[in-house]
């Protein structure tokens, strides 16, 4: 069985902020790095889950406390949605529309695929959109920063799948 040791909060920061460090570190030394322009907090993130898998093998896991990653996550996407703006798609042009146009069809379809298989599986239709384009179209960071929401809100207490009690068809 692995020893787990805590980091607090305020320790759990600290170690955030060094890992952005780390990054822009090996970034600045890593003419590859800087060409193709990979994230610093990628870069250092690599090496510290390296770091943690290593300590892992060797019996040491780390619990870190997170109180603020749930509202964090929920703003980052945010800002990420609002910093859009319509006279940056103008200037892309009638081919930005029109890949609008294509993606706005593609979420409608993955949201009503998803709700209709959650449906026909007796779970709560909100599955179906966190299997949707909460998670196709946002990505896996948008589904965990809206997991604790749909927990809280819903009872959606998990977020897979379960054996259907009848037959889909």
């Amino acid at each position: 069985m692995n020893t787990v040791y805590e980091i607090g909060a305020l320790e759990s920061f600290l170690v955030a902020i060094s890992v952005l460090f780390l990054g822009q570190f090996i970034n600045r030394r890593v003419p590859f790095l800087k060409k193709y322009k990979v994230p610093e907090p990628i870069v250092g993130g690599l090496i510290i889950a390296i770091i943690i898998t290593v300590l892992h093998t060797q019996g040491i896991d780390l619990a870190f406390t997170l109180p603020l990653e749930k509202i964090l996550m929920l703003m980052f996407f945010t800002t990420v949605g609002l910093s859009a703006s319509y006279s940056q798609l103008l200037k892309g042009g009638k081919k930005v529309f029109i890949f609008l146009g294509v993606a706005s069809v593609y979420i409608i379809i993955q949201n009503a695929i998803g709700v209709s298989l959650a449906s026909m599986m007796d779970l709560n239709p909100l599955m179906g959109l966190v299997a949707g384009s909460i998670t196709l179209s946002g990505g896996h960071g948008t589904g965990a920063a809206w997991a604790a929401t749909f927990e809280e809100l819903y009872g959606l207490k998990t977020l897979s799948l379960r054996w259907p009690q009848r037959p889909l068809v």
